[in-house]
């Protein structure tokens, strides 16, 4: 009886748990946190430019073009 009471205890804590396991290699985590970093500084450039009007002007007009 013991043994069933175990079993089931430690089959319910697996569920629970759910899937422990790595899912992705550390040099996977190095290559996403490194893609994520460089998307960031493009975004801090263009921010930069459009605080000093760097930036291309743009087309975009208030009356209807034909």
């Amino acid at each position: 009886m013991r043994a069933i009471v175990l079993l089931v205890l430690l089959f319910g804590l697996t569920l629970v748990a759910g899937c422990a396991t790595m899912t992705q290699s550390p040099e996977e985590v190095r290559a996403t946190y490194s893609r994520v970093w460089e998307y960031e500084l493009r975004q801090m450039s263009d921010d930069w430019n459009f605080i000093w009007l760097l930036d291309r002007p743009s087309r975009l007009t208030r009356w209807q073009m034909r």
